[in-house]
């Protein structure tokens, strides 16, 4: 295989440890110079097809294609792909330039050409000054580049990424987000990252694909995953906290809150033939407003706890006797509101969302 930036096609892709599938039929493509972020849950398998399109696990079904060509019998060694894993795996006795030349050295490459490939590595990497140092001299953010410099040394036609952040302290790991992101704006390989962080997966990514169970629920940019989630389980996992899914029968079965906000829906629903009974009802927190308690126009909810982060309050409740119908809402820091006050809150119809309880699949309803 050459070193030039491949498209990747994942085809029905299944892994089987015994009956069991950890991945289960997963479909997609990576086109050339996309950054694909895989998202999801510890053990929803999103590793392991990282792995199977790197040649590490061998798939039980499906085909794996690079540039439209099958890959699931080249070796590992063959599909020049360049991997980051969660553990940066340097060499501790070798110092920074060693470990960035050991794979070429390795491979027999001629001398002056590992010379200019490791100069041209540190000086993208930012590590000139450090390449006399092992790696216990090094900070996780110099350990970090050093691990994306001996994967990007061999110029892979796709580079994967484990979770490499995840042993930064917050603001390291910002900052490096950052750099990720320029670093893949300025060479533009296919690049497919693991993570169960979807701060990540929102700044990072072209293409996130949100898995679960070793299948995909949806693929997307951030804003259709955001705006527009697939399913019930996609809202809930993306947004930080999730989105608020509510049973819609509950509501409408509490005399005390059968008003304005609740009728307009149901109006709408009857228009589109859609039944509450049948349906979840999801607001995002950021998008529920506390409005005026003499309105007819929202839900009455008593507030439980507070949590106070500088930029906003989280106020977590629970609607006025439907104890077991939890509340989640952002407000603007400067909202004063003590335990157990009773808020209205309130949010357009834009802002709602609409999903069938048994599957969970999302329900497009248009507003009259």
């Amino acid at each position: 295989m050459g070193s030039s930036v491949a498209k990747v096609t994942l085809q029905g892709v299944t892994k089987k440890y015994g009956t069991e599938k950890v991945v289960d039929g997963v479909s997609l493509e990576a086109e050339e110079g996309e950054f694909v972020v895989l998202l999801g849950p510890s053990g929803c398998g999103k590793t392991t097809t990282l792995r199977i399109i790197s040649g590490l696990e061998d798939a039980s079904s499906g085909d794996l294609l690079f540039d439209g060509e099958s890959v699931l019998s080249v070796p590992p060694e063959d599909r020049n792909v360049g991997m980051v894993f969660q553990n940066y795996a340097l060499y501790p006795h070798m110092t920074v330039a060693q470990n960035l030349s050991f794979g070429m050295e390795s491979r027999k490459v001629k001398k002056h050409e590992i010379r200019d490939a490791v100069q041209a590595v540190s000086s993208l990497l930012e590590l000139e000054h450090v390449m006399s140092h092992k790696p216990k001299e090094l900070s996780g953010g110099q350990r970090q580049r050093v691990a994306l410099g001996r994967a990007l040394i061999r110029q892979p036609s796709v580079f994967l990424m484990d979770e490499p952040l995840s042993n930064l302290d917050a603001n390291l790991r910002e900052r490096m987000r950052s750099e990720l992101a320029q670093l893949h704006r300025r060479l533009r390989i296919t690049t497919f990252y693991v993570t169960h962080d979807q701060g990540e997966a929102l700044t990072l990514s072209d293409k996130i694909v949100v898995m679960n169970n070793g299948q995909i629920q949806q693929i997307g940019t951030s804003d259709e995953v955001y705006n527009t989630p697939a399913n019930s389980f996609v809202a809930k996992f993306i947004g930080s906290p999730g989105m608020n899914i509510l049973d819609l029968e509950s509501l409408l079965e509490n005399d005390a809150i059968n008003d304005g906000f609740l009728s307009h829906i149901v109006k709408i629903l009857a228009d589109v033939g859609a039944r509450p009974s049948e349906l979840f009802l999801g607001v995002r927190p950021e998008h529920l407003e506390i409005v005026d308690a003499a309105t007819d126009e929202g839900i009455a909810c008593q507030v439980r706890t507070i949590e106070r982060f500088g930029s906003h309050l989280q106020i977590n409740g629970v609607v006025k006797g439907q104890e077991h119908l939890e509340v989640v809402v952002k407000c603007p820091a400067s909202t004063s509101l003590e335990i157990e006050d009773t808020i209205v809150i309130y949010a357009g119809f834009e802002s709602l969302h609409f999903f069938e309880k048994m599957s969970g699949s999302r329900v497009e309803v248009c507003s009259r």
